[in-house]
């Protein structure tokens, strides 16, 4: 799923363009987006962190899942049968390496803040240029952050596709959080946030989730990648959806249908 967004990124957003990516550019970010999430165990960072698991422990709480994902595609990238890059030049393979591990820790929310703060920046050079330009320094360097903004845009691109796609990965997301803060009760930890299956209203999680991170984030990147613009009006066409459904989500929390979840929310 996240390949295929990356994929429409690159094509319908005019990213490989845009950022002039060559044929190993788009090679790391579409395999990348293949093994971004290769061996999750369905629970978040933080609570790998909270509950001193290995992989925290291993990666020192930084970047926790994401550096034990693109680790674990290294290794099996090395195992005999699965040697993918073989035929790649020491520098092809440094140059593919060095992008993958870019993409993969993009996808950490932790990063969020940074990306949307460069994003920023570059709204006010585009008022100010007229459109985006490509710089001319430092080129490696704004190639990898559109990249990472890139893989980080389609990991969080649930809300940004059609309604029904989209209802059927947000019941999917929200059964793996709540499985974590079930457990994060019987732990007696912090319950995270999203993960309280008795406080949570679907729909107006939902709502929230578009409006503080996706909205802002596609409509700064619609400044660069025109293209995008059909995700970006699923945005706001879901985004009412949801709104006219919080009554509705309201009720079933209410009647405690989230301790079935998600079947009761699919009746």
């Amino acid at each position: 799923d996240i390949t295929l967004t990356c994929h429409q990124i690159l094509k319908n957003g005019g990213l490989i363009n845009v950022a002039q990516l060559d044929e190993l550019d788009i090679a790391s970010l579409l395999i990348g987006g293949l093994v971004h999430d290769l061996g999750h165990p369905g629970y978040t960072n933080g609570f790998l962190i909270n509950t001193q698991d290995d992989i925290a422990l291993t990666y020192n709480d930084e970047s926790v899942l994401e550096n034990f994902h693109i680790a674990s595609a290294f290794k099996l990238m090395n195992t005999p049968g699965a040697e993918i890059f073989a035929n790649l030049s020491r520098e092809e393979f440094r140059t593919v390496r060095k992008n993958m591990i870019n993409c993969v820790l993009s996808t950490d929310m932790a990063r969020h803040r940074s990306k949307m703060i460069t994003l920023k920046a570059k709204m006010e050079k585009i008022k100010s240029e007229g459109q985006y330009n490509l710089p001319t320094e430092g080129l490696d360097e704004e190639q990898s952050f559109l990249m990472g903004v890139c893989i980080h845009t389609a990991d969080v691109s649930n809300p940004a596709k059609p309604y029904n796609v989209y209802e059927q990965w947000t019941y999917l997301v929200l059964d793996e959080f709540f499985n974590q803060g079930d457990i994060e009760k019987t732990k007696g930890l912090p319950v995270s946030f999203l993960c309280d299956r008795e406080g949570v209203n679907v729909a107006t999680a939902q709502v929230g989730f578009i409006n503080g991170i996706c909205m802002p984030m596609y409509t700064m990147l619609q400044e660069i990648l025109p293209g995008i613009k059909y995700m970006v009006d699923n945005l706001k066409s879901n985004r009412e959806t949801w709104e006219s459904r919080t009554e509705e989500f309201e009720a079933r929390r209410l009647a405690k249908q989230n301790r079935n979840f998600p079947n009761a929310l699919r009746d």
